[in-house]
């Protein structure tokens, strides 16, 4: 009987391990949704009524979901919109954020103006782009 014998040759890689870079980002300890336009004081996203001399800052909190390094680069983070220029970073988050670590991010209103002002805040990963709404009240 005839018996035909095949040789195969097996190659091991290392499987991918965790998960990849994610961010999620907090206010107040809540978590903001990306795409997020409903700002509201609960999640820090909504700064209330604030007169212009006595500008308000909220912190939010850059987290990474995930295992590996997220990259979010210098420039990162911008405030866009009509009003933006009321919006100010005022403390930047680290540039790398280590599985599982996070990363400040500080934004002053400071209003120019009465009335409701909102803004967009952009957190740039890669060629991802998490947003959520910002939104305070000028009085005098």
């Amino acid at each position: 009987e005839d018996i035909a014998r095949t040789t195969i040759y097996v190659t091991a890689a290392d499987l991918p391990s965790g998960r990849p870079a994610r961010l999620g980002v907090e206010g107040n300890g809540v978590e903001i949704a990306g795409g997020d336009v409903s700002p509201s004081p609960f999640d820090h996203t909504d700064f209330g009524v604030v007169k212009a001399t006595s500008p308000v800052t909220r912190e939010f909190l850059l987290r990474n979901r995930g295992d590996a390094p997220l990259t979010l680069g210098k420039g990162a983070v911008t405030v866009t919109g009509e009003q933006a220029a009321e919006f100010t970073i005022s403390q930047s988050p680290r540039e790398t954020i280590e599985g599982g670590g996070s990363t400040r991010l500080a934004i002053r209103f400071t209003p120019k103006g009465t009335g409701a002002r909102t803004a967009t805040v952009e957190v740039k990963t890669g060629e991802k782009t998490f947003t959520f709404s910002v939104r305070g009240e000028g009085s005098e």
